[in-house]
């Protein structure tokens, strides 16, 4: 192998190995780093050259949802920072709301001594502002170590948080976790089972502006997906599905699996 660092990461559904149809992979290069994307659309946001076959896939794309704009967003982090110089590796950030407050937690190996941890949070995802810093333990025996840091939730919207490490003028950022207490929905589908003579529609309610609704069926087989644009969405089941059991999943925006119910449906 030319060069070890190489790995794939996102492969083509048809995809039977690790060396083939690989559609996002990443690698180290002497100090220098690279991701390469095999395909232009999942960046595309629908306003490029209108003689050209346009998509608005970047963000809000009713089957990957915001995926992609996530896949950009920690790739350029990854690409901008310097983590190999410094005496600290992420290896895990995890966020969530409960009775008002926002508690972000966080997993390192750190290889040496460092400081602070410095908390970041956005409203956009792209803009962030510190609003709070955890001292760093300094243990004498350098390697894993958790952190956690706790606010006050000032809003229900979606919100981004990210974790950044100074040491000597370099900065390192762990991944971008996306929080909101919306992201807990109690979903109900009705009517279930569902009766595809009687027009085939299901209402699925109690969900989150910004949820991932995924239809599959028992094998696990994509049948439908899209984004919520409100908290009750209808679906047409007669034009999507045909009779059988199927799981519905939620996503929340960082997409994380938050509840998953079985619908019937029926001749």
């Amino acid at each position: 192998v030319a060069n070890s660092t190489v790995k794939g990461v996102v492969f083509a559904t048809q995809s039977t190995g690790i060396l083939n149809g690989v559609m996002v992979a990443y690698a180290k290069y002497g100090k220098g780093k690279i991701v390469a994307i095999g395909d232009s659309s999942p960046i595309d946001d629908g306003t490029g050259f209108t003689n050209t076959g346009l998509y608005k896939s970047y963000s809000g794309d009713s089957k990957v949802g915001d995926n992609h704009r996530y896949f950009c967003m920690n790739s350029t982090i990854w690409l901008a920072t310097t983590d190999s110089t410094l005496p600290v590796k992420f290896i895990d950030i995890k966020g969530k709301i409960q009775n008002n407050t926002t508690t972000i937690s966080w997993q390192v190996n750190e290889t040496g001594a460092t400081d602070s941890y410095f908390i970041e949070q956005s409203t956009d995802g792209r803009t962030f502002a510190i609003v709070g810093s955890i001292s760093a333990k300094k243990s004498t025996n350098a390697g894993i170590e958790n952190y956690e840091w706790q606010g006050n939730v000032s809003s229900t919207a979606t919100t981004y948080y990210r974790i950044k490490v100074v040491e000597d003028g370099n900065s390192s950022y762990s991944k971008v976790v996306v929080v909101g207490a919306q992201n807990k929905p109690t979903i109900s589908i009705f009517p279930n089972p569902l009766s595809l003579k009687n027009g085939g529609t299901v209402t699925i309610s109690g969900l989150a502006i910004g949820n991932t609704i995924i239809i599959t069926d028992l094998k696990g087989r994509l049948c439908h997906q899209f984004i919520a644009q409100s908290t009750s969405v209808a679906v047409n089941a007669s034009n999507q599905l045909t009779e059988g059991i199927y799981v519905v999943t939620v996503k929340d925006a960082s997409g994380n699996k938050v509840t998953a119910k079985k619908i019937e449906i029926v001749r």
